[in-house]
């Protein structure tokens, strides 16, 4: 039976279905807001409050000052080193998803507990170089979900206490370049009703002692962005033995056996290492036996020795999206690997026999999205793997005999969102497909 396609979501972000019901979403960016890294201009406080001012003047400031591609739900005012009460109220009643202040300085406990009864979902505050106890009692309060305050050099135990009790998803503090034990667990004990998408950014930091590791390990939110830290070590490793999400270290520049081996004694459950350029043979030896996901994104080079080392990783999930070019004897390790998942979104080309290699992945997801063509050859191959879901999206273009033997693909999905062309011929053929086709 022919199936009706379905052309879904908006103009330039749209979804082909056969035979099976999706639904949109966006990629999910990094959660550091757009004006999350704004340097305040402390000798520019020009923006001046009378008892004319109106909502409709701070419209027309924010208006004039965010970028022409910002939404017009981002109410952005420089210029405001100060606030009254008053104006803070001002301020709070504003239609707006987010709020960003990058000029306050100061913020005194009776104003903040007006400023922060704003109705949006983010605060960004990053001149704010102190944060006392009686402030942040007062934005604990808040029912937003994002806070924002680069500028808090240092945080003492009462402040990071009273802080604790908010019930937000996102906490950015980039300003903090260290951290003790105390402070530590009590930011980890701040709770949201989406612990999944919760995360606590805190890439000032450059290291991280054990017990201070420890005390963050206590987090229940789903990812702990730790990306200023250059040398991970095995005590760090140790301190978040018990931490069950995703650790994110992309600042991490290499990575020694012992570190590794601390590593796989972990409970976390993701681990992203995107700095990382190489990894010696010994290194990958000691992540196999880890049995969690592994994000390498950053390796440029895969030899044989160290790929088949890896192949016998425990893990669910392999990640490579900057491996442009993969030898043979490479992508046959790495097609024995046992996860789930294989990520190989860097490789530019793919022939015959690196095709048959990646057909014996006996995982449910291979994702091929550097590949920009596909012939008859290696369609076939593809085609016939036995996983479920199989992602092509940066080929441009797919020729008819190509589509031809892929729609012989017998698992959930194919995606093949970069398509930049798509004639009735190859169209007709995609439909015979008994699995979905994502197209966007």
């Amino acid at each position: 039976m022919r199936k009706e396609l379905q052309f879904l979501c908006t103009k330039t972000s749209f979804l082909v279905l056969l035979g099976g019901l999706s639904a949109c979403y966006t990629k999910i960016q990094s959660p550091v807001s757009h004006f999350a890294n704004t340097n305040p201009n402390s000798e520019t406080c020009s923006f001046e409050f009378s008892e004319e001012t109106t909502q409709t003047d701070l419209l027309t400031h924010s208006q004039n000052k965010r970028e022409a591609n910002t939404s017009s739900k981002m109410m952005y005012l420089p210029n405001i080193c100060t606030l009254s009460k008053e104006e803070a109220q001002m301020i709070a009643s504003l239609d707006g998803n987010s709020l960003a202040l990058p000029d306050l300085h100061t913020l005194d406990a009776e104003t903040a507990a007006v400023l922060f009864q704003f109705k949006g979902t983010h605060i960004m505050l990053n001149a704010l170089e102190e944060l006392d106890t009686e402030v942040a009692q007062n934005i604990a309060k808040w029912e937003g979900t994002h806070l924002t305050m680069h500028g808090i050099k240092s945080l003492d135990i009462d402040s990071a206490q009273a802080l604790s009790a908010w019930r937000g998803y996102g906490l950015e503090m980039n300003g903090l370049s260290t951290i003790n034990p105390e402070v530590a667990q009590a930011l980890a004990s701040i709770e949201s009703d989406a612990p999944w998408m919760s995360y606590i950014l805190l890439e000032g930091l450059q290291e991280l002692e054990e017990e201070s590791a420890r005390g963050l390990s206590q987090y229940k939110g789903g990812k702990l962005f730790l990306n200023g830290i250059k040398k991970a070590t095995p005590e760090m490793m140790h301190g978040l033995k018990d931490y069950k999400r995703t650790v994110i270290l992309n600042g991490v520049q290499e990575l020694d056996t012992e570190t590794a081996t601390a590593l796989s004694k972990t409970d976390i459950e993701f681990i992203w290492f995107n700095g990382l350029q190489d990894l010696e043979l010994e290194t990958a030896r000691a992540l196999s036996s880890w049995n969690g996901n592994l994000t390498l994104n950053g390796l440029q080079h895969l030899d044989a020795e160290v790929a088949n080392e890896l192949s016998l990783f425990q893990g669910s999930s392999l990640s490579f999206e900057r491996l442009e070019d993969l030898g043979l004897e490479a992508t046959q390790a790495l097609g024995r690997f046992q996860g789930k998942k294989l990520n190989l979104g860097g490789l530019k080309n793919l022939d015959v026999s690196q095709a048959q290699a990646l057909r014996e992945f006996q995982g449910t997801e291979l994702q091929l999205n550097n590949i920009q063509s596909l012939d008859s050859h290696i369609a076939e191959l593809l085609g016939t793997w036995n996983g479920q879901y199989l992602e092509l999206n940066g080929l441009k273009r797919l020729d008819p005999s190509a589509a031809e033997k892929l729609i012989a693909f017998e698992g959930t999905k194919i995606s093949m969102r970069g398509l930049e062309t798509l004639e009735a011929d190859i169209m007709a053929q995609l439909e015979k497909c008994d699995c979905k086709i994502r197209l966007q």
